[in-house]
């Protein structure tokens, strides 16, 4: 017989302990122990990136049954440690039955059941063997376990998610694409203990379709749906799995409609020096929580989309900007096709400042023999015509020059620095206060130095 490799009952034994004054509360102190020599299960493939890990969890019920009492007493420990003694408190009388089941929870798969459920050893333990009368003298049991003798089976069934309509309920089964949710069969004995499965939706044969395997036969579960990060939930009516498959069904609640915030924003299109620019973060709510993302500049292979869950970073690929004003209108569409909804980046150049000549710190602007030219140099400047230039606040009139420098005749300043603004003037209707990007650079006066 098939025993949990290395995690056994040190064979049965009920220990009363000597020189000990029994409780006088109607209870007896019964101690449970496990001899802790722990030979890990093969667990094949847990280190791939399709699996989940999680550290083993033995959870153990002793259940006491007595002529007295009409009802099954349990004791249920969920983080029971291999090797430790666990003391529960049981009340005195005659014919108290003991008996024990543990789950030993060794990991999360997808589909299937990475759980093994354990009994006593009914060939080395009878009835009679594991029942006591309890006096209020301590003792101490320990016994074998082996194998669920009943086997294993499967539950497959249907996911469908509530939503409404006119205020009526309708039901839409969950759509084959790129989503998990969570699983977790709750043993009816082992309170809210959770056996977890991941089920994968975009390997579904049909839409809202799951299986799960491995799971112990003649008991009795719920099957509980979650998906966290969509706020779904749904648990199915209790059933036992007398057969070699049950057909369960979850019906879904926490449906929300698709919505994308926010539903327009700027982009400073702005040299990034080196690699892409993060553009705008978007973020998604409702829907199936999976997507298909795309805008007309991404169609251009100009930008293109990261997802972390619900939330959407828009990058422009190129390091150089773009350059020119647009209007680009992402598009979010639910992954089964139902919903589309929109958002639009407004593009517009933001002017870069690399140097000025004169006017750093080691050549300052020296106005004292007469007016000096200044020259500024950079990047992403609207034409002269247009663009406007700020000297301490003050506008200044722009000689000439192009996308990469502008020059204008610097005035006379005390010595000192000043704040020198390149703008590239816009207004648009969606952003009433929008006046254009900008960029600044700190200039340099001083009447000490040689003008040349």
């Amino acid at each position: 017989m098939k025993k949990i490799l290395g995690l056994v009952f040190l064979g049965f034994l009920a220990l009363s302990a000597c020189g000990i004054e029994p409780r006088d509360d109607g209870k007896t102190a019964v101690k449970v122990m496990l001899n802790g020599e722990l030979e890990e299960r093969t667990q094949e493939g847990l280190a791939t990136s399709a699996q989940e890990v999680k550290g083993p969890q033995f959870a153990l019920l002793v259940k006491v049954t007595a002529p007295d009492i009409s009802y099954s007493l349990n004791y249920l420990n969920p983080h029971y440690e291999p090797g430790a003694t666990w003391e529960i408190l049981v009340p005195n009388g005659k014919e108290r039955t003991f008996d024990f089941l543990m789950y030993y929870i060794y990991g999360v798969d997808y589909g299937s059941l990475w759980a093994s459920l354990f009994q006593v050893d009914l060939l080395s333990s009878s009835t009679v063997d594991r029942t006591f009368d309890l006096l209020g003298t301590p003792i101490t049991i320990s016994l074998e376990l082996t194998d669920w003798q009943a086997g294993t089976g499967g539950i497959e069934g249907l996911l469908q998610m509530t939503r409404t309509s006119g205020g009526e309920p309708y039901y839409t089964s969950l759509p084959i694409c790129s989503y998990s949710v969570e699983a977790y069969l709750l043993d009816s004995e082992f309170g809210t203990l959770e056996l977890p499965v991941i089920i994968d939706m975009s390997s579904a044969p049909s839409p809202g379709y799951y299986s799960i395997t491995n799971v112990p036969r003649q008991r009795s579960y719920q099957l509980l749906i979650e998906r966290e990060a969509m706020a779904w939930r749904g648990t199915s009516n209790s059933f036992v799995l007398d057969s070699a498959t049950a057909s369960v069904n979850v019906d879904l609640t926490g449906w929300q409609n698709m919505s994308l915030s926010p539903d327009k924003f700027l982009v400073k299109d702005e040299n990034s020096g080196e690699g892409s620019l993060l553009a705008g973060t978007l973020r998604i709510l409702g829907g199936w929580g999976a997507y298909n993302i795309w805008s007309e500049l991404s169609n251009l292979e100009v930008t293109y989309f990261d997802q972390y869950g619900n939330t959407i970073d828009y990058y422009r690929g190129s390091s150089s900007p773009y350059g020119s004003d647009t209007v680009d209108t992402i598009y979010v569409v639910n992954c089964d096709g139902s919903d589309t909804v929109t958002s639009q980046a407004y593009w517009f150049p933001a002017p870069y400042i690399s140097s000025v000549s004169p006017g750093e710190s080691w050549n300052p602007i020296n106005t004292y023999y007469g007016s000096q030219t200044v020259y500024v140099y950079g990047s992403n400047f609207d034409p002269p015509a247009t663009v406007k230039l700020y000297l301490d606040g003050d506008e200044r009139t722009v000689g000439g020059g192009g996308p990469n420098d502008l020059y204008f005749v610097a005035p006379s300043k005390p010595d000192g620095s000043y704040e020198l603004r390149v703008v590239n003037p816009r207004t648009t209707p969606e952003f009433p206060s929008f006046r254009g990007w900008y960029d600044t650079y700190t200039v340099w006066y001083s009447t000490t130095s040689m003008p040349w």
